[in-house]
């Protein structure tokens, strides 16, 4: 009977020791993309914050990341990241009536 206890315990611990690595705590994260979708009208647009203004000439724009992450290891051994909000927009286009 010993022997079946101490079985079980070293396989407790075996488990307990993996399922850091078994990535279970990764499902819970959630990653989002604000970068679609985004048009660009230059000038101003009589109305245009309307929901059915004609937007099929306007430019499409898109946006790089704009969340700068640097890993670092806390006092107590985890991992954390320094977040800083970066501004990395595209060039805007030239106005139409300038080409």
């Amino acid at each position: 009977m010993t022997n079946a206890i101490k079985l079980i315990k070293q396989t407790f611990c075996v488990v307990m020791m993996l399922l850091p690595f078994l990535g279970i705590s990764a499902s819970t994260r959630q990653k989002l993309n604000f970068n679609s979708d985004w048009l660009l009208h230059i000038g101003d647009m009589e109305k245009g914050e309307a929901v059915s203004v004609d937007d099929a000439a306007w430019y499409k724009q898109y946006a790089a990341d704009t969340v700068e992450r640097k890993p670092y290891q806390t006092e107590d051994g985890k991992i954390a990241y320094h977040e800083k909000i970066v501004q990395k927009l595209p060039n805007s286009p030239q106005r139409k009536d300038r080409m």
